[in-house]
């Protein structure tokens, strides 16, 4: 079983650009999909290493949540397995240069928590933090990994 990357994407930019980027990665059964904006060739359907290599995670988002909108920015959490997706997120910002892609994320399995912010291609900042330290706690409790017993 993989590790589960929890992961909480907020984008910033215009609210056209935002909307059409939303539109863009959402269908009927999910509100984000890699594959809407990187699809994987049909000979390569279900080969984690085509997904790992070009988009940096096993497979796509999975455990997706609804998006939340407000003026020029949105927000969704989302999980994807192994690791964050910063590849995936390198190569699609440059076909949206006008937004900031910032991923706060955490991985109970792995036990590493961080936050990068890519714009334009372009790997701006990023960020690991200890598991029990102030911010790695703060991003636990935003993606969900954070429990009220860990306090006692």
């Amino acid at each position: 079983m993989p590790n589960d990357t929890s992961t909480m994407l907020t984008i910033t930019g215009t609210n056209k650009n935002i909307k059409f980027f939303i539109d863009t990665v959402k269908n009927e059964n999910s509100n984000l999909l890699f594959n809407n904006l990187f699809p994987i060739p049909e000979y390569q359907k279900n080969n984690w290493i085509w997904y790992s290599i070009n988009w940096g995670v096993k497979c796509d988002t999975y455990n997706v949540g609804n998006w939340v909108i407000a003026d020029n920015i949105a927000s969704i959490k989302y999980y994807t397995a192994w690791c964050p997706a910063t590849d995936f997120f390198l190569k699609i910002s440059e076909d949206f240069p006008d937004l900031k892609f910032t991923n706060v994320f955490a991985d109970g399995g792995g036990g590493f928590v961080g936050c990068t912010k890519i714009s334009n291609g372009m790997l701006i900042e990023k960020s690991e933090y200890h598991w029990l330290s102030k911010k790695g706690i703060m991003i636990r409790k935003i993606v969900g990994y954070f429990y009220e017993d860990e306090n006692s």
